[in-house]
């Protein structure tokens, strides 16, 4: 005989061994039995010997009759034997199997930075180092110095939000193996010429920056005189590609910033500003460090003269003093120049009055307005010019004697509505905060805000660009970057006793101190804390 499967009948006729007519609602044999007929199972089932709920469900409606009561109180037992069955696999599955390892500090703390750092600056701006450093980390090995510095910097600022700990020991640890790496790598003739090895350098300076900023101790820049060795050492292939000249930007930026706030002279390193041929992109910003750099310059070349403001010019017939004037003159002329050639999105909106939430009022409004940028960057690079056109001014009322008095009154009136315009962009960096805010997942923050015509007038376009960014920004970093601006304003307005005039009015005196202390207390800066020039 052929084996035509499994039996479709009823269980007492299959018991019996007797052929089973099938018929509904009983077969005929139970009904001459005068026993009641179990019923029929579901062949696929029998077949597939499956017991899972979704084939039962599928397949329930092939039953040839309907369940009896015995039936359904056997079905449900099952089931309730299935789900303990299954809530007990699944109690282990999910306890012992799913779960990943728990994560380290150190992975937290370099996830947190990359989110809130790692996109800050922009196109419009010079090359952050924060906007660089995941191109480069994300292909180096984790023995080599740039992901130890990583590591060292990323922890050091997590500890700062954390628990308030400027030097953690997971992150003194990781920066001697970093320092210790890059002492090997630069015997090395190929490594020490790696974009890679130059990179670590900067950001172990920012590391000691961090650490200037809230221990009690000098700014050594040891690191920063590392990387300028660096650069000379790797001469042109400091521009063989973009990111190399990415590299070189914010390298540069940093020396230029650091000379000119600390008064340094910046070494003769022709390699610094060598930019022959296009290699070097168009910038605004890569203007103003080259303003920078000139400004540096001058201001040192004056003060190796050992002239003060009273004595740099002695008459009409004194050359030096002239030749200086010229010099201050000729840099006045070009960071105005410099303004005037900005594209459209460069430029400030300004906002007043109802537009302006009343907790930013209540935090600080400097003349009942502020100013609103596109852009972290450009905002950056705007202050980081009124700064350097500051000095510029400076300067020149240092030539006092080769002046008229008009022009001097002229110097002052600029100077005045440069500081106007810093005093501005305050609400732009830091919101209406007045205590410090997580940057991931912390409370809302309010910014002024505007909606302005594109260049099609079809459309517009939002000042800040990215309000989620700029929101994110504020929190981890709006502070420090304003901070130091207007810290730097205080200090020229103190600067060579007669200076102080043409710097800072009463009323922008009274109100930036009154900011320098909103932001020291978001900076969570101890009592000595301050950015060290």
């Amino acid at each position: 005989m052929v084996y035509r499967g499994p039996s479709s009948g009823c269980s007492t006729c299959r018991r019996r061994r007797v052929k089973c007519d099938e018929s509904t609602p009983g077969c005929g044999n139970c009904l001459k039995l005068r026993v009641q007929c179990p019923g029929y199972k579901d062949v696929f089932e029998r077949r597939h010997r499956s017991e899972t709920r979704k084939v039962v469900g599928r397949n329930g409606g092939h039953s040839r009759c309907t369940n009896t009561p015995m039936q359904e109180r056997s079905d449900s037992a099952k089931a309730s034997l299935k789900d303990q069955i299954d809530s007990i696999s699944s109690s282990i599955f999910s306890s012992s199997i799913v779960p990943s390892p728990p994560l380290d500090s150190e992975y937290l703390s370099l996830s947190f930075f990359f989110q809130a750092y790692g996109s800050n600056g922009g196109k419009d701006g010079t090359c952050s180092l924060f906007a660089i450093i995941w191109d480069l980390y994300a292909k180096c090995t984790q023995r080599s110095p740039l992901f130890l510095a990583t590591c060292a910097l990323a922890i050091r600022i997590a500890g700062l939000w954390s628990h308030h700990d400027v030097d953690p020991v997971p992150a003194r640890r990781r920066y001697a193996e970093a320092v210790t790496c890059t002492k090997e790598a630069i015997k090395d003739p190929t490594k020490s010429k790696s974009d890679e090895l130059l990179m670590t350098a900067l950001i172990l300076e920012v590391y000691d920056d961090i650490g200037a900023n809230y221990q009690h101790g000098p700014r050594a820049s040891v690191h920063l005189s590392g990387s300028m060795s660096l650069l000379a050492h790797r001469g042109e292939l400091n521009y063989r590609d973009d990111v190399s000249r990415r590299i070189i930007l914010a390298a540069r930026n940093k020396i230029v910033v650091e000379a000119i706030l600390s008064r340094h002279n910046i070494p003769e390193l022709p390699i610094l500003f060598q930019e022959a041929g296009e290699r070097m992109p168009a910038n605004p910003a890569i203007e103003v460090d080259r303003l920078a750099f000139r400004v540096s310059k001058l201001s040192n070349l004056m003060r190796s003269e050992n002239q003060t403001s009273a004595a740099v010019v002695g008459g009409a017939e004194n050359e030096r003093g002239l030749s200086f004037l010229t010099q201050a003159a000729t840099l006045a002329a070009d960071c105005t120049r410099w303004i005037t050639s900005l594209p459209d999105h460069w430029h400030p909106v300004r906002v007043n009055g109802d537009a302006i939430a009343e907790t930013i009022q209540a935090a600080g409004l400097y003349d009942g307005s502020c100013d609103v940028y596109i852009n972290f960057s450009v905002a950056a690079t705007r202050n980081w010019h009124r700064l350097i056109e500051l000095h510029v001014l400076l300067l020149l009322y240092q030539c006092s004697a080769n002046i008229s008095s008009h022009f001097a009154h002229n110097i002052v009136l600029r100077a005045e509505n440069i500081v106007t315009e810093i005093c501005a962009s305050v609400p732009y960096h830091v919101g209406d905060m007045m205590e410090p805010t997580m940057p991931i997942d912390g409370p809302r923050i309010k910014f002024p805000q505007i909606w302005m015509p594109s260049s099609t007038h079809v459309t517009h376009e939002s000042f800040p660009e990215s309000i989620l960014q700029h929101e994110r920004q504020i929190a981890s970093s709006g502070a420090m970057i304003i901070y130091r601006v207007l810290s730097t304003v205080i200090l020229l307005a103190q600067d060579e006793g007669q200076a102080a005039s043409i710097i800072l009015k009463h009323s922008q005196r009274l109100w930036i101190s009154a900011q320098i202390l909103r932001l020291k207390r978001l900076l969570k800066f101890p009592r000595w804390g301050q950015i060290q020039h």
